[in-house]
């Protein structure tokens, strides 16, 4: 059986990925914020990075665009009340998305945590033993 391999952007799509673009191009410059204020100059990757992320977000805004025409194009055709009622039905909800928009935040920074060992020694178990001993 074959893989469909069709696949369309939608709104949501385009505008997650300029979301992560800014919060990416954010991070980005933090760090080179803080090499700057360390004396030392940012790598060429540093700086790469910095472009490729500007670059993929003026690709989504150009796709955002595109994607905007086509719903004005297709505005122009009527839409009979059943479309109409399904529409204003699927319309997203300001809270869900903010909840949403919450829930990615966290996970980014989880997911660029220091993870703990899973495993911890015998002489880390032994530490840990002495301290809950002592307090």
């Amino acid at each position: 059986m074959a893989v469909d391999t069709q696949f369309a952007f939608t709104e949501g799509h385009i505008r997650l990925l300029i979301w992560m673009c800014d919060t990416q191009a954010e991070f980005i410059e933090r760090a080179i914020d803080d090499i700057l204020e360390s004396g030392d100059k940012p790598s060429d990757n540093m700086l790469n990075c910095r472009e490729g992320c500007a670059d993929l977000k003026v690709w989504a805004l150009r796709l955002l665009e595109a994607l905007e025409e086509e719903y004005e194009d297709d505005e122009d055709e009527e839409i009979s009340e059943d479309e109409e009622a399904l529409l204003d039905d699927t319309e997203p909800d300001v809270s869900e998305l903010a909840a949403f928009r919450d829930h990615l935040t966290s996970q980014w920074s989880e997911n660029r945590s220091p993870k703990r060992p899973k495993r911890r020694t015998a002489l880390q178990k032994l530490r840990a033993w002495l301290l809950s001993i002592l307090q």
